[in-house]
C-alpha cells in the first residue's frame, strides 16, 4: 500500500478535476437560465461566432453534438433547453441567423409538384376503389342467352 505522501498529489488533482467539472456545469446552467430569462447573451460569458453551418458539414469548427442540436431547433435567437457537454467542457449557444438552402424551389414549382402528387394519389385511390368493387361484384351470365 502506498503512503499518503506518495499519492497525495494524485488525490488532490483528481478531487480538483471532479470539483471543477461540477462548478463548470453549474456556471453553464446558471448562464443558460439567465439567457433564457432575458432572451439575450449573458454578460461575462465568452462569445464565439461561427460562420453559417451546413447540416451535413462536419468540417466546420462547431462540434458535432452542438451542430446536431442546433439543427433540431427553429428560428433566430433560440437558446437550447440545457447546456451541451463536450468532453470536460460545456457549451451554450444561440442561433443568430437562419437562411434557406440554395436548393429551395420557387412557389410555382412547388404548386406544380403538389398538384402532380395529388393527381397521383387520386389515381391510386380510384384504382383501389375499382379493384375493391371488382372483387366484391357478383356477376353471372345465362349461358343460353349467350348462344
Amino acid at each position: 500500500i502506498p503512503t499518503l505522501d506518495a499519492v497525495r498529489s494524485k488525490v488532490v488533482a483528481d478531487f480538483t478535476q471532479e470539483k471543477s467539472n461540477e462548478l463548470a456545469r453549474a456556471a453553464a446552467e446558471a448562464s443558460l437560465k439567465k439567457a433564457l430569462e432575458t432572451n439575450a447573451w449573458p454578460d461575462g460569458v465568452e462569445k464565439k461566432e461561427a460562420d453559417y453551418v451546413k447540416r451535413s458539414g462536419a468540417a466546420s469548427a462547431v462540434p458535432d453534438a452542438l451542430r446536431r442540436d442546433a439543427f433540431g431547433r427553429l428560428g433566430r435567437g433560440v437558446f437550447p433547453e440545457q447546456v451541451l457537454a463536450e468532453g470536460d467542457s460545456y457549451a451554450l449557444y444561440q442561433i443568430l441567423d437562419v437562411r434557406k438552402g440554395k436548393s429551395d424551389i420557387d412557389a410555382a414549382k412547388r404548386e406544380a409538384i403538389k398538384a402532380q402528387l395529388q393527381a397521383g394519389q387520386e389515381k391510386m385511390l380510384l384504382a383501389a376503389i375499382l379493384g375493391q368493387l371488382r372483387k366484391e361484384a357478383k356477376i353471372w351470365t345465362n349461358a343460353k342467352m349467350l348462344q
